[in-house]
C-alpha cells in the first residue's frame, strides 16, 4: 500500500465523513430531506409504497421521467428523487412541474447522500425500492 494512500486511510478514520459536507457544500433541493423535520416517509404517505429514484446526471433523469411520472399516478404512492449531478438541478425542477399534476407525491428531491451516508439515508427512508438509470443502457 502506497504511503498516500495509508495517509488518506489513516485520515479518513480520524475524522470520518464528517469532513465531506464542511469542504464540499452541498444542498438538498426545494423538497429538502432535512425538511422533513425528524418525520419520515410513512409520515408523508399514508402506505409503505414509496420508491428512492436516483440519477447521476440530467440525461439518466429524464429517462426515468416515465418511470417516476407512471409511479405517482396513484394516490397511495410516493417517489423520492435524487441526482448526484448539478447538471441535473434544471430537469429535477421540470420533474417536480410535470408531478403536480399526479395525485402521488414526490416526498423529497434533491442532491444523493454523500459517500459513506446512503445506508442512513435508506434506513431512514425506507423506500419498497431503489431504482437507480445507466443512461447507456
Amino acid at each position: 500500500m502506497s504511503w498516500r494512500l495509508r495517509c488518506y486511510r489513516a485520515i479518513q478514520r480520524k475524522i470520518g465523513s464528517s469532513i465531506g459536507p464542511w469542504v464540499l457544500k452541498r444542498k438538498w433541493g426545494d423538497g429538502d430531506f432535512s425538511q422533513l423535520n425528524g418525520s419520515s416517509p410513512k409520515d408523508e404517505i399514508s402506505s409503505n409504497r414509496r420508491i428512492w429514484f436516483h440519477a447521476a446526471s440530467a440525461g439518466e433523469l429524464e429517462s426515468l421521467f416515465p418511470v417516476i411520472l407512471g409511479w405517482i399516478a396513484e394516490p397511495a404512492c410516493g417517489a423520492l428523487v435524487s441526482v448526484f449531478s448539478q447538471s441535473a438541478i434544471a430537469s429535477l425542477s421540470r420533474l417536480k412541474k410535470d408531478a403536480q399534476t399526479r395525485p402521488g407525491k414526490l416526498i423529497v428531491t434533491g442532491d444523493s447522500p454523500w459517500e459513506g451516508a446512503w445506508f442512513g439515508a435508506l434506513k431512514r427512508f425506507q423506500p419498497e425500492v431503489f431504482v437507480t438509470a445507466k443512461y447507456e443502457a
